[in-house]
């Protein structure tokens, strides 16, 4: 006779099969290839990796051109490094005169004190270790000399220049855009020469080249600077201008430093070089320069031409005499002579005095001054100082403040 299954063996059957399809259902999900955790690490690492090796070959494409631009041959950049200097001049008059305050002002200009602010931007960048490519932008507002208005000249490149040091004793220099002696002179390159100095020095030009020689105890630097005519609708037989600059310098005993400077500048009537200088100097028109006094003055005349020589003595690197002579060949001869002396210290109080004079026809000009110097840190300096002015029958004294920063 067969036995009953007792209540408590069906739940018992029950249990057990609800346990059995638990463990199946478990099992299942375990042996899945998507939820099986050894799989999971697989596809993750095949994904990383296959990322790696897409992010190692950009790399590569990004090395291998800058590879090309660093190491290849011919590359005028290599390894070049730039330099900004920003300077800032400021100079401001005020004559002591009862009747006519533009004339004191035209008088103050010729003594060499040109009123305004003057902004430089000079980039230096240095190619192959030893040479250089200086470009100055230079924006200007000053008082125009006679006149009640401001002359204003917007940010512009006025200087382009390479300098080629061929070993110690050699370099050369080229400039094919706003060349003036100063650029050729040792010790100022593209600053310039101070008002203390003979106008036609800081005149500007097209184009200029020169070499320097250095030896020992003596150095020597020779350039040659030429200008084309200064508008676009000049002729052929318009005037053009060349100039040679000259400087040594003598080094006789330690901190004694002898410099003797010359430029010789005639103006005459070419075709070949009006042709030339709209030619070959095109970047010439980027920056109109205002018409200087020479070259208003020997506008008619074809063998008109300037010599100047300055004598420039050196002390200690901050005591300097200077005296220099101007002669001006025109329809109405010119001479321009100054002499000053100055001791300007680096952070320390400083001193000048300058004397200077102009004969012109029946123009007669003589002008005594002096100034303090006072060194602000930083590249901040202040000039306060007094000028005398002598200029036919008209006497007067006026307050002068120059003041520069360069950072």
């Amino acid at each position: 006779m067969e036995t009953k299954p007792s209540l408590v063996d069906n739940i018992k059957g029950i249990m057990k099969s609800g346990e059995e399809f638990v463990k199946g259902a478990f099992l299942r999900i375990s042996d899945s290839p998507n939820h099986n955790p050894i799989e999971i690490l697989k596809r993750l690492q095949r994904e990383a990796f296959s990322d790696l090796m897409k992010l190692r070959d950009r790399q590569d494409k990004v090395e291998s051109v800058l590879s090309f631009y660093k190491f290849g041959k011919g590359f005028p950049f290599q390894e070049a490094t730039t330099r900004v200097k920003a300077v800032i001049d400021v100079v401001a008059a005020l004559p002591y005169v009862e009747d006519d305050f533009l004339q004191a002002m035209g008088s103050l200009d010729r003594t060499g004190t040109k009123t305004g602010i003057n902004t430089r931007f000079i980039f230096e960048t240095v190619l192959r270790q030893k040479d250089a490519l200086v470009a100055e932008l230079t924006t200007t507002q000053q008082r125009t000399a006679h006149q009640s208005r401001i002359f204003e000249s917007p940010l512009s490149l006025t200087t382009l220049m390479y300098s080629a040091n061929i070993n110690y004793w050699l370099s050369l220099v080229s400039i094919p855009l706003g060349a003036r002696c100063a650029n050729f002179a040792q010790g100022h390159n593209i600053g310039g020469f101070s008002s203390n100095g003979p106008p036609s020095f800081n005149q500007y030009h097209n184009c200029a080249a020169g070499l320097t020689v250095k030896g020992i105890n003596l150095s020597a630097s020779l350039a040659e600077l030429a200008s084309g005519p200064a508008t676009q609708q000049a002729t052929a037989g318009s005037k053009c201008c060349l100039a040679t600059f000259g400087q040594v310098s003598y080094h006789p005993i330690d901190g004694l430093k002898i410099t003797l400077s010359g430029l010789w500048q005639i103006y005459r009537s070419s075709p070949r070089l009006a042709k030339l200088g709209s030619l070959a100097i095109p970047l010439g028109r980027l920056r109109e320069q205002k018409p200087s006094e020479v070259m208003q003055n020997i506008a008619d005349n074809n063998s008109a031409g300037t010599i100047a020589v300055m004598l420039d003595s050196e002390f200690d690197e901050s005591t300097k005499i200077k005296g220099w002579f101007e002669v001006e060949k025109s329809t109405a001869r010119s001479v321009r002579w100054g002499m000053s002396i100055f001791d300007t210290p680096e952070n320390e109080l400083g001193w000048g005095l300058r004397m200077g004079g102009m004969g012109k026809g029946q123009l007669n000009h003589l002008h005594l001054g002096g100034f303090l110097n006072f060194d602000l840190g930083r590249g901040a300096k202040l000039q306060p100082g007094v000028v005398y002015v002598m200029e036919g029958r008209s006497h007067f004294p006026a307050l002068v403040f120059e003041s520069s920063w360069s950072m």
